[in-house]
């Protein structure tokens, strides 16, 4: 065992990573974009990412650093249907068990069935 390796625990305590906005629902028309961002403690967390709930694979995201927060920005172009579903952000911590998550659910409203001369194209 290394006498001189630094030992990283998590606390109990640790927060769950912080999702902006923090509206646990978002509701966006199709078409539309949406940047949804977690943010956490670099000190509780060694990665952030993204995923969504029926397709567990991680999302391309864009991930910066300081010394005191990590921030995972997903986001949603040219919004459809499928897009809706519930969003998972995972913040990895420095153990496996360390693992924390934070959910929102987005909802992708379709194009109205009718529609006002206004709206004409």
């Amino acid at each position: 065992m290394c006498s001189d390796c630094p030992v990283y625990l998590v606390d109990i305590e640790t927060v769950l990573p912080e999702i902006i906005p923090s509206s646990p629902i978002q509701r966006l028309d199709e078409g539309s974009r949406l940047t949804i961002l977690c943010q956490a403690s670099t000190g509780d967390f060694l990665h952030l990412a993204w995923q969504r709930r029926s397709r567990p694979q991680d999302l391309p995201t864009t991930l910066t650093r300081n010394k005191h927060n990590i921030t995972s920005a997903l986001t949603i172009e040219h919004a459809r249907l499928e897009d809706a579903d519930d969003y998972v952000c995972y913040g990895y911590g420095w153990s496996a068990n360390a693992t924390k998550i934070s959910v929102i659910t987005v909802n992708v409203t379709g194009k109205s069935a009718q529609c006002l001369p206004s709206c004409a194209i």
